[in-house]
């Protein structure tokens, strides 16, 4: 692969996060739009620290979500309880069919 494809492949990648995501955002274009809100404001001050970071983070778009960490997300995608779910949701994630959805559909 030449440098030329890699970089289309990046641009591509970057602007399909943009459609999903939104416009990445300044931390200061952030406190703005929470600032502006006083019940917002009010409930990012009772955050801790390291979370009050990764919600900025994530609405400048620079940061993800960590779903899988989620106890429900676990709970409600247990492979060994109801693996359709799971197969379904990364199969919508990854645009393409997945194992075990496969399987299920059989």
């Amino acid at each position: 692969m030449c440098k030329t494809e890699a970089m289309t492949g990046i641009l591509s990648r970057q602007n399909h996060n943009v459609e999903i995501l939104g416009d990445v955002k300044s931390r200061a274009e952030v406190m703005e739009e929470i600032k502006g809100n006083p019940a917002v404001y009010r409930e990012y001050l009772n955050l801790s620290g390291d979370f009050r970071e990764r919600f900025t983070e994530f609405c400048m778009g620079v940061r993800g979500v960590q779903m899988t960490y989620d106890p429900f997300f676990k709970r409600i995608f247990d492979a060994e309880v109801h693996p359709e779910r799971l197969s379904g949701f990364l199969s919508q994630v990854l645009g393409r069919t997945t194992y075990g959805e496969a399987d299920a559909a059989e």
